[in-house]
């Protein structure tokens, strides 16, 4: 429990939500810097009063995820910035007055990345919130030239997990006296056999164990509303399963033990608990969900990974690393791009047999058991040279192909690869924790506001630190907020006004009007 860092006890929902309240204030304050004659400007105009323009902008962006609008609104906030200093027009800008703004930071040292981050803000500025004027922006050259990495480098991508460092979890799992690194070591299996993100693991809805007619579990399966591809037509109104076989590698039935040690630390499985829960100061299961950085230290530390030398010490070993093992192997094993996209849950051209089928992951699955079953008889290897993976010539996994079968041309397509491990560190997790490029100075200047609402007489206002969430308690309590929910060590007395952008409790203000 050494790689994980205590912080606040916050469930992901409520974290989500602050997240989304302080988004969507910045982008208040951001657009009240506009020019006031574009047609976004009058669809804001057209709102009676501030909660109007909140719920608008809660409606724009819904079904993204916070941390990308705050993002995106800081990039937009910067350029707005500069036109403002320099007494240009107001923004949407024309063409030429961004491409000298792109040049001005290229010339202060600004790297690629950011410039890439200002032009992709200008087009979710043209089509989330639909402003038109910004598409000769977008179709800019020399804009879009300036953004270009120069000197491209390597992709650097998250390593798959080797066979042995497989058996090595499952040996913890099946060995360690240590309950949490069982309780770990088995969420790292389940994120591995399933396919998934670490993130959409811990915000699963539910989890269950699946059994055969006989009664002995077969399929271990989790379902999550909030993933990557939510809003493609394939998962659209569907929350995702993730399935995982339960016999591993090392061919024996590695989730009953791993249920049965989790449980002694308290733990429950959605929607009770978490897949895996932060450990607390006293070892005790919190509400919060470990975090993908905590998960890639922690599995870096049971694997032996952290002082590597020699060949060992190129792999980059992170939380990504669990999503991409199987899929490696399945592409080393020779089967189909459509097999592995659906294994790897990418939505494709595919979504009328999925709607259709009901249980669209049943042939993929039965193509991983074969996988894992060739792994575990020693008849495929896939941590060995292309010339020594095959031991004997086995039907292949989809029963009619065998080594010699001619691998299909893989695909150069954005759902067909794997993301890069920046990508998988700070995706839409249950992160949020980063303050150096998505928070406004405090003495920034905003022209305006949305001011968290003032409390009834006698009433006192409470902050959180983390979350910045404003409560109210009624005169003479100071144990219990107006919510019901308990005043924690996080939570401080507001002196003076909260910041613009602090969330606020609307069940504590509602009570209390």
């Amino acid at each position: 429990m050494d790689v994980v860092s205590f912080k606040p006890d916050v469930p992901w929902k409520d974290q989500r939500e602050a997240d989304l309240q302080r988004s969507i204030k910045l982008w208040i304050a951001v657009t009240s810097k506009w020019d006031g004659s574009f047609t976004f400007s009058n669809r804001l105009a057209e709102m009676r009063n501030e909660a109007e323009v909140f719920d608008m902008f809660a409606h724009v962006f819904s079904g993204r995820a916070p941390i990308t609008v705050r993002k995106r609104g800081m990039a937009i906030l910067k350029v707005c910035d500069y036109l403002e200093d320099h007494q240009l027009e107001r923004f949407p800008m024309r063409e030429l007055t961004l491409y000298r703004f792109m040049c001005s930071q290229l010339a202060e040292g600004a790297p690629a990345s950011r410039l890439q981050g200002v032009m992709q803000a200008i087009a979710f500025c043209r089509h989330v919130l639909d402003v038109s004027e910004l598409q000769t922006v977008l179709d800019s050259k020399r804009c879009s030239g300036v953004a270009r990495e120069v000197c491209p480098q390597e992709r650097k991508q998250a390593s798959p997990l080797t066979v042995a460092e497989l058996l090595q979890l499952h040996a913890v799992v099946d060995e360690a006296s240590d309950d949490w690194d069982v309780a770990f070591a088995g969420a790292a299996l389940l994120c591995c056999y399933c396919r998934g993100r670490w993130g959409d693991l811990m915000r699963s809805e539910a989890a269950f164990l699946d059994k055969d007619e006989n009664g002995a579990p077969a399929f271990l399966e989790t379902r999550t509303g909030r993933h990557k591809t939510m809003s493609s037509q394939m998962h659209r109104h569907q929350f995702l399963p993730m399935v995982a076989p339960v016999r591993g590698v090392h061919g024996a039935e590695w989730a009953t033990p791993w249920i049965q040690r989790r449980s002694g630390l308290g733990m429950k499985f959605p929607p009770e608990g978490l897949i895996m829960p932060a450990p607390g100061q006293d070892g005790e299961a919190t509400q919060r969900p470990l975090e993908s950085g905590e998960c890639g230290k922690w599995l870096r530390r049971l694997l032996g990974a952290e002082d590597a030398t020699g060949p060992s010490a190129e792999r980059r070993v992170s939380s990504h690393s669990l999503k991409c093992t199987m899929l490696s192997f399945a592409a080393k094993r020779g089967l189909s791009v459509p097999d592995r996209l659906m294994l790897g849950y990418h939505s494709s051209q595919m979504h009328m047999a999925m709607v259709y089928s009901r249980d669209g992951a049943a042939a993929s699955l039965l193509l991983l058991e074969g996988l894992i079953d060739e792994i575990a008889k020693g008849k495929f290897k896939p941590d060995s040279t292309r010339s020594g993976r095959l031991v004997a010539s086995p039907a292949g996994p989809s029963g009619a192909q065998s080594d010699e079968v001619k691998v299909e041309t893989i695909l150069s397509s954005d759902e067909e690869r794997i993301e890069t491990l920046d990508n998988s560190e700070s995706s839409d997790s249950t992160d949020g924790t980063g303050t150096s490029s998505s928070d406004v100075p405090a003495d920034h200047s905003l022209n305006r506001v949305f001011a968290p609402p003032q409390p009834p007489s006698g009433f006192v206002r409470w902050q959180h630190s983390k979350l910045k969430t404003v409560h109210l308690t009624e005169p003479g309590y100071f144990k219990v907020f107006v919510c019901g929910r308990s005043v924690g060590s996080f939570h401080k007395q507001v002196v003076g006004d909260p910041r613009f952008d602090s969330p606020v409790c609307w069940a504590c203000f509602k009570k209390a009007a």
